[in-house]
């Protein structure tokens, strides 16, 4: 017996799928930042010199298309998630998933102990970012 696509649908409300597409779009605002990482000083010297189908050509210009792919989509889902939840709301609550994410992976990638001052504030921003999303109705 086939499923009816109504068995398919996601309970799911609207304001609850927007702070979904919110995390989406911080999520690839995050990978955003750290292919920066990646992009390198004389990238654009080594993409001249390669030849042009070649893995190492597809490896100098694998930052640029990561770059480009990670910044529209960061903003398409955060437009989508705009659409019902206020500006100011929807983009405090992405800048401190941005930020929170941020500062636990930079202590994981430089294996480095977080700072008791450090921890707390990252908590007070993640508990901001929860105290507006039961805020908003």
């Amino acid at each position: 017996m086939p499923l009816s696509p109504n068995y398919l649908k996601l309970n799911i409300d609207i304001l609850t799928l927007s702070f979904i597409y919110l995390f989406i779009a911080s999520m690839f605002q995050i990978g955003w930042l750290y292919n920066m990482k990646m992009m390198k000083k004389g990238m654009w010297k080594e993409i001249k010199q390669a030849p042009f189908f070649s893995a190492r050509s597809l490896k100098a210009i694998m930052p640029i298309i990561l770059y480009l792919v990670l910044s529209i989509s960061n903003v398409i889902f955060l437009a989508m998630s705009m659409k019902h939840i206020p500006e100011a709301v929807a983009y405090a609550i992405w800048s401190g998933i941005v930020i929170g994410f941020a500062a636990v992976i930079d202590q994981i990638i430089s294996k480095k102990p977080m700072k008791p001052a450090t921890i707390i504030f990252v908590l007070m921003i993640l508990l901001g970012v929860v105290g507006l999303r039961l805020g908003t109705n």
